[in-house]
Parts: C-alpha cells; structure tokens; sequence
C-alpha cells in the first residue's frame, strides 16, 4: 500500500484485462498474484457496459462460502478512491465490494455477488 495508491483490489476477472483497465482507469495496472478461500466461483449473463467493453456476456462471480476449501487465483492491484468508485460503476448492481483476507494475510476489496449477504 502507497499514500497515492492506498486501496488494494483482489481481482478475478475481467479487471485483469488491460483495455478494461485503459478504459477504467487510463493506464494499465501493475499487480501482484494472490490467492483467495472461502468462496466459489460462478458465473452470471449480464448484458451491460461491461459487457459491450470486452464482448463477453458471461462473467465470473464470486459467491461467500465459508466451507469452501476451494482456492481463487487472482491479482492484486493497489488503486486510488477514485479507481475504486470507477470500478464500482463498471462491475455494476450485481456485484458487491467487500474487504476480505486473502491466504498471504493482506487485506483487500473484492466484487462478489451482491445477492447475498458478505461473508
């Protein structure tokens, strides 16, 4: 964590893909790999901006599951509030932004399904 980046985001998904992150957030991110438990993986259809950037109609979604023993590969990357809100618009009304541990320990955001309650 830095001053002008003080916001790390565990992603999954399409926040991974460089023209997501161009489009977002006007560079291209740099992170780290990192790994999370106590969720699964899903998808959802969605048919919206996010959906229009990458051609995609199908995404993936992380759903609470505390007995999961299944592990989420990700990235981590470190973000301003700024980057943060332009990633809550774009990941939209389906998903959730929640802080979680990851398995390294560090604390992080991450978008999960918002028709749940947070783990």
């Amino acid at each position: 964590m830095t001053t002008l980046y003080p916001h790390a985001l565990f992603t999954y998904g399409t926040l991974q893909r460089e023209e997501v992150q161009q489009h977002l957030f006007g560079r291209t991110l740099s992170g780290q790999a990192a790994q999370l438990q106590g969720f699964t993986l899903g998808y959802i259809e969605q048919h919206d901006d996010a959906s229009r950037l990458t051609g995609l109609s199908r995404f993936l979604m992380l759903e609470p599951n505390p007995a999961s023993t299944q592990t989420i590969a990700g990235m981590v990357y470190q973000l301003t509030q700024s980057d943060l809100q332009q990633a809550d618009l774009y990941e939209g009304p389906q998903y959730q932004r929640i802080e979680v541990p990851l398995t390294s320990g560090q604390r992080a955001w991450v978008y999960v399904t918002a028709h749940t309650s947070p783990a």
